[in-house]
């Protein structure tokens, strides 16, 4: 009769077995906190459909908007919601846009980034460093709105 294989490691408070699954628990609750799992919403006057996840909102906008006009627009809707502007950074390439808020908040930061994509405009919105869900979409869709979309 043949007997089962059996890892030798012990399996207690400090084995190598343990310390392994301490980290890899964190690991999944710090994942589970900031929104591990995608959500997607309506964004704008057209309800186009933004993605949620890992603190990000990201979208696709139909329709290739210059990076000066996206950078304006999110200037005007973080001022819009009390936001600070910190950076404005416009290229060809893209723009960068980050703010913060006034309160005691110090470490989080909002910061929106739009490229053009072909004929769309990939835009992101991230809040730092925990992410912002609510914020993330209001902002988004502010954006939206003033973009005529």
């Amino acid at each position: 009769m043949t007997q089962p294989l059996r890892d030798p490691t012990p399996a207690g408070p400090g084995s190598p077995r343990h310390r392994v699954a301490r980290p890899t628990l964190g690991v999944l609750v710090v994942l589970a906190l900031t929104g591990c799992v995608a959500s997607t919403g309506p964004v704008g006057d057209s309800g186009q459909i933004a993605s949620y996840s890992l603190g990000t909102l990201t979208m696709d906008l139909e329709g290739r908007v210059e990076p000066a006009v996206a950078a304006a627009a999110a200037e005007a809707s973080l001022r819009d919601l009390g936001l600070t502007i910190t950076r404005r950074e416009v290229t060809g390439e893209g723009a960068v846009v980050t703010a913060r808020r006034p309160d005691a908040r110090v470490i989080e930061s909002t910061t929106v980034r739009a490229r053009p994509s072909g004929a769309r405009t990939h835009v992101t919105v991230s809040v730092a460093p925990l992410g912002d869900e609510t914020l993330s979409y209001a902002l988004l869709d502010a954006m939206m709105v003033r973009l005529g979309r």
